[in-house]
């Protein structure tokens, strides 16, 4: 009996504890038809805060993340969805600690 009443503690206290260290990241298309094919591994998708890339690209959609404690998993967790999405690179992220993150997704056009 002890024991059933200290698992049910312990599940109760393990999912509270760990419900938010889960990093979701979504897309939104630019155009709802259009489905792009991934091309860039999520480790080498650029970003870019304050500025734009020199090369040629067309915004394919927006993407975001809801707040969490450590800044590099939202950015792992946006580049992710970024190629998943067929992106290139991330432009004008914008981090708040008390919202999250949000950023533009890109893909170059590759008659560059």
């Amino acid at each position: 009996m002890m024991s059933h009443i200290f698992s049910k503690i312990f599940c109760a206290v393990f999912l509270i504890f760990f419900s938010g260290c889960v990093t979701v990241a979504h897309f939104a298309p630019s155009m709802q038809n259009q489905v792009y094919a991934m091309r860039t591994p999520a480790e080498k998708i650029e970003l870019f805060r304050t500025q734009v890339p020199e090369k040629k690209y067309v915004e394919i959609g927006a993407v975001n993340v809801h707040r969490n404690s450590n800044v590099n998993l939202q950015i792992d967790a946006l580049r992710a969805k970024a190629s998943e999405a067929g992106g290139d690179a991330i432009i004008a992220l914008e981090i708040d600690a008390t919202v999250g993150a949000t950023a533009t997704v890109i893909r170059y056009l590759r008659n560059n």
